[in-house]
């Protein structure tokens, strides 16, 4: 069996009343990329855009994703998730990711693959490959 790889996306909202931030990783094993990537390309469908985005889709196109993603074998989502109080993003990021780092290494999984973030933070970059080590 080859190790499991792990790819990682984020979302947060900033709300004075109840913000939030969740980092979720999506972990398979390196043999199983192709075929997986050959799912989400399919449940993407004829969109231009190079991304499956949730928020565009009708309530059946979200469903037909979910069911589709659920019966991927060895497929495995961990997720992590804190408050967020205004303007404190990068403080609510900074502990998923630690808390991220610590279960997927728990899990043995030594590739994170997440967007990187642009040097002044407004927005992201390019897909960045980082091992990890526990300390």
């Amino acid at each position: 069996m080859s190790p499991p790889q792990a790819f990682a996306d984020e979302s947060f909202h900033e709300d004075p009343s109840g913000g939030f931030y969740v980092l979720a990783a999506a972990v398979l094993p390196i043999t199983r990329h192709a075929e997986l990537r050959e799912v989400m390309l399919d449940v993407r469908g004829g969109r231009r855009s190079s991304k499956l985005h949730w928020y565009p889709m009708d309530h059946q196109e979200k469903l037909d994703v979910v069911k589709r993603v659920a019966d991927f074998d060895e497929l495995h989502v961990v997720t992590i998730g804190t408050p967020v109080r205004p303007k404190r993003q990068e403080r609510s990021r900074a502990l998923c990711l630690q808390r991220l780092v610590v279960e997927l290494h728990g899990v043995g999984v030594d590739t994170l693959v997440a967007e990187a973030r642009q040097a002044d933070r407004s927005g992201p970059g390019s897909p960045a490959a980082t091992p990890f080590s526990s300390r």
